[in-house]
């Protein structure tokens, strides 16, 4: 299974782990507010509306795709020996990995490497 992976403290565009893969994927645009009638009293409706497409509530909430879609890196995971060996890697005593819900189309969930220190 793929996930999207980040590094805590590190801007997007740097590749965050020496395994990661560069990926383009569909950014999931979420608001909290209970409908699509509800949002339409915001000033950023519009431009969120227009922005975005595949418009619904879901969880409470409304979302939209993003039209563009966006660079990102992901890692290939297929065990939890794979996710021990990536913490065993880049987690040292002041660093930790998360497992993070996704907020891409492609990809339910991500990995966020906590750790300043590029290894």
């Amino acid at each position: 299974m793929k996930f999207r992976v980040t590094r805590a403290n590190m801007e997007g565009q740097k590749k965050p782990c020496e395994e990661a893969e560069p990926a383009e994927a569909t950014y999931l645009h979420y608001k909290t507010v209970s409908s699509l009638q509800k949002a339409k009293q915001y000033p950023w409706f519009n431009k969120w509306y227009n922005s975005t497409t595949n418009h619904r509530e879901e969880k409470g909430m409304i979302v939209g795709e993003s039209k563009i879609k966006h660079k990102i890196w992901v890692i290939e995971i297929n065990s939890l020996d794979d996710i021990l060996d990536l913490h065993k890697k880049y987690c040292g005593e002041e660093g930790c990995l998360s497992i993070v819900k996704g907020d891409y189309k492609e990809y339910s969930f991500g990995i966020e490497i906590d750790n300043d220190d590029v290894k």
